[in-house]
């Protein structure tokens, strides 16, 4: 009795502790799974809004991208650059940002102008945005490795934006600009923009014009990028008066007519007045006249002189260089009669000057 009664107590305290702990076994069960549910939901939530700050990063990398691209197509370079710049702010390791903002600040540099509001100077303007050329360049150029024509070609535009931060933002003062038109001509010897680029500097800095003249040539053979050529030539040679240039200039005029290309309307005014025998003598005349050959000299001049005014003063000089051509082509008979008629049209037109004493040269030449 004792026995079962002990027993009978041992197994009644056995049961109430052996339910007290399957309780708390059960409390922790359910703590620990409420805990892992919660860590589940979150990670869930984090990495849902991971995803979504993701693909809102990718969309508005992509769309700065885009609009980069209609920008450079547009040749709004200026924009285009820094859209790249706002883009890389994002994703500065962005392959296509980095490119398209380094060829577009190449375009840029290739027609670089400012817009200079009253009470600032051009310098002001032109540096900083000069400034944020260069570093692009220089970034680019050293992910070329200084090899092929894509080092060739940020070189030479380097060498271009190294002059403009001299010529026009008064920023350097230095060799910098040729040291890397002549360093991107050893990489890539046929570069046009290399070429071009040295042609117009060396004429813009009083240097070797024959060597001036032979980059334009090599340039022009690349048949690339004619229009930067000939913005570059007629930019450099327009108004200056070396005794090399002016036949050269006619030169260009007439191959640009051969080819179809246009010419603004200043230009060739300005072309024309190589022309005029109101104010050349008669060696620069000659210049212009045989610059090139008889047949095509007539056929460039009525080209340059075509939607010009058609007053009194241009029809004089128009039958004097006609005259004066057919000298130069050994018409003789048909110059001296030119001449004559000309002689008898400004005696009747009370004419009077350098003009006259052209012709009255002319006709005492052809009537010996």
């Amino acid at each position: 009795m004792r026995l079962s009664n002990s027993l009978g107590v041992q197994a009644a305290r056995d049961t109430s502790l052996g339910g007290h702990k399957t309780g708390r076994r059960k409390t922790f069960v359910l703590a620990g799974a409420a805990a892992l549910f919660a860590l589940i939901v979150l990670a869930g939530w984090m990495g849902i809004g991971s995803r979504s700050e993701g693909r809102a990063r990718s969309a508005e990398i992509n769309a700065l991208l885009a609009t980069a691209r209609v920008q450079a197509d547009r040749t709004e370079y200026e924009s285009a650059f820094y859209t790249c710049r706002n883009l890389l702010k994002i994703d500065p390791s962005n392959p296509a940002a980095l490119d398209l903002q380094a060829d577009a600040a190449m375009r840029w540099l290739q027609d670089f102008s400012v817009v200079v509001s009253e009470g600032s100077k051009a310098e002001d303007v032109a540096g900083p945005r000069l400034a944020d050329i260069l570093r692009v360049l220089d970034a680019a150029l050293a992910r070329t490795k200084m090899r092929g024509e894509r080092a060739a070609d940020i070189l030479a535009h380097l060498g271009w934006a190294h002059w403009l931060n001299q010529h026009l933002a008064y920023k350097e003062f230095g060799t910098a600009a040729e040291r890397d038109l002549r360093h991107a001509l050893k990489i890539d010897p046929s570069n046009v923009f290399a070429h071009a680029m040295l042609a117009n500097w060396i004429i813009q800095t009083n240097g070797d014009v024959s060597e001036a003249l032979r980059h334009f040539d090599l340039a022009i053979q690349t048949n690339k990028e004619r229009p930067l050529i000939r913005r570059l030539q007629l930019g450099a040679m327009i108004y200056n008066p070396h005794v090399e240039i002016r036949p050269a200039l006619i030169r260009v005029a007439d191959d640009m007519r051969r080819n179809g290309e246009s010419l603004s309307d200043r230009y060739r005014r300005r072309i024309l007045t190589a022309y005029s025998p109101a104010v050349n003598t008669v060696e620069e005349l000659n210049q212009s006249l045989a610059a090139v050959p008889p047949e095509d000299a007539w056929e460039t001049y009525l080209w340059l002189d075509n939607g010009q005014d058609q007053g009194t003063e241009q029809q004089t000089r128009r039958e004097f260089i006609h005259a004066s051509i057919l000298e130069i082509g050994g018409q003789r008979a048909e110059a001296l009669a030119a001449f004559e008629k000309l002689r008898r049209d400004l005696k009747e037109h009370g004419y009077d000057g350098r003009v006259v004493r052209h012709v009255s040269e002319a006709l005492k030449r052809l009537s010996q």
